[in-house]
């Protein structure tokens, strides 16, 4: 079995991607999609999977999410959730 991500369809940000992104509230948001997976947010209550949340826990506005820059890891992080 392969340790590779699959290429279609969402999935949880790597290291790699993480430590890749160039934008500095892109990664804010890749590493919130991983807390709030994983249980261990660090602003947002645990259990909480919204955009609302994820733009708390990445401290951005929302609109970035929904209709920003960033509306494709808002969809991401839709679809994971």
């Amino acid at each position: 079995m392969s340790d590779a991500a699959p290429a279609e369809g969402p999935h949880i940000p790597t290291a790699a991607e993480i430590h890749a992104a160039e934008n500095e509230s892109r990664r804010r948001i890749l590493e919130a999609i991983v807390r709030l997976l994983q249980g261990s947010p660090r602003i947002a209550k645990p259990g909480q999977l919204s955009t609302a949340a994820l733009a708390r826990e990445a401290e951005i506005d929302r609109a970035r999410l929904t209709t920003g820059s960033a509306r494709d890891l808002g969809a991401r992080f839709a679809a994971l959730a």
